[in-house]
């Protein structure tokens, strides 16, 4: 008996797209799909349709590889079947371009270059924005972040917050929840575990991890007073740095490195 008494069965619908794919177009093609229906019908009402299910995909395949040759045969010739050329005049074309470059190498240098400028521009710019607009920052509660910035009305610029003016600001400010002020900078690592490296980094206030939301893998964020003159230095490793100058050691917590000389 078949496996499903209700209703019709029916072959493999991904089975039917593969053949479709690949048999001749026309009636050849519709008259080798119409015989495999039906015998895929007597099969299943013979068999079961679970037995009749898997002979379909063996003929399907059997099928869409022998004539999915056939057309892969018929397009790499150098006429196609409207008469047109194919890969000849591709074989041409390159042939032409070659020759092109080689009789002006100057102006072929720029267009390649300016080709090259253009795409890496076009990428970064699509990066920054998939980065920073639409994926958002990879913190929590990033839609309720802003930088503020100190502004020059009589220059019309923009600039860095002076230390300073972040203490006033943090005192009068009612409108945020948290303020935390970072300075980007370039960190100079050496000690006993190579050469000295030199990463991306940024100092910050002791509170500006805490303020992201930041926790870390292993040890701690800076705690309150950490940020002052007078106290010891502290780090806190990025999981990239972390890898790659200390390949991913639990036991750096703790350890003295020196950066930028200190």
């Amino acid at each position: 008996m078949p496996d499903e008494p209700f209703g019709r069965p029916e072959p493999p619908a991904r089975a039917d797209a593969l053949l479709e794919w690949t048999l001749p177009e026309g009636a050849k093609g519709l008259t080798i799909l119409g015989d495999l229906h039906e015998e895929f019908r007597d099969m299943a009402a013979r068999h079961g349709e679970r037995h009749a299910r898997r002979w379909y995909w063996r003929a399907s395949v059997d099928l869409g590889m022998r004539y999915g040759a056939q057309r892969l045969a018929r397009a790499t010739t150098n006429v196609d079947g409207r008469g047109g050329e194919t890969v000849g005049s591709l074989m041409k074309d390159l042939r032409f371009g070659v020759r092109m470059l080689m009789r002006t190498p100057g102006l072929s240098a720029i267009a390649v270059l300016t080709i090259a400028f253009g795409v890496g521009l076009t990428t970064h710019t699509y990066s920054s924005v998939l980065g920073a607009v639409v994926r958002g920052l990879p913190v929590p509660g990033s839609d309720r972040l802003v930088v503020v910035q100190e502004f020059d009305r009589e220059r019309g610029t923009e600039g860095d917050m002076p230390y300073r003016q972040y203490l006033d600001l943090l005192d009068r400010s009612s409108g945020m929840e948290s303020l935390a002020g970072v300075y980007d900078g370039t960190i100079n690592l050496s000690g006993d575990d190579g050469p000295p490296e030199r990463f991306q980094g940024a100092f910050v206030t002791a509170n500006a991890l805490q303020v992201l939301g930041v926790l870390p893998i292993l040890g701690r964020v800076f705690e309150a007073g950490e940020d002052g003159p007078d106290v010891e230095r502290r780090l806190v490793l990025s999981f990239h740095v972390w890898q790659a100058r200390f390949a991913g050691d639990p036991g750096v917590v703790g350890r003295v490195v020196r950066a930028n000389g200190e």
